[in-house]
């Protein structure tokens, strides 16, 4: 019986372990994801401003 214990409260310590682990994975990635799209939506309106100005110009 003791050992059964022993067991469930390792199993228990390693998915507090993930859940705490997968957060911070989770919320870096989320800055990752979201530095990135304001990067490529920086470019997307640089890219658009050259390529309708000279269509104006004609």
């Amino acid at each position: 019986m003791k050992t059964i214990r022993n067991i469930s409260r390792f199993i228990g310590e390693i998915f507090v372990f993930a859940g705490k682990f997968g957060l911070f994975v989770y919320f870096v990635l989320r800055m990752l994801l979201i530095s990135c799209s304001f990067v490529s939506a920086g470019a997307r309106e640089s890219q658009g401003d050259r390529f309708t100005r000279p269509e104006t110009n004609r």
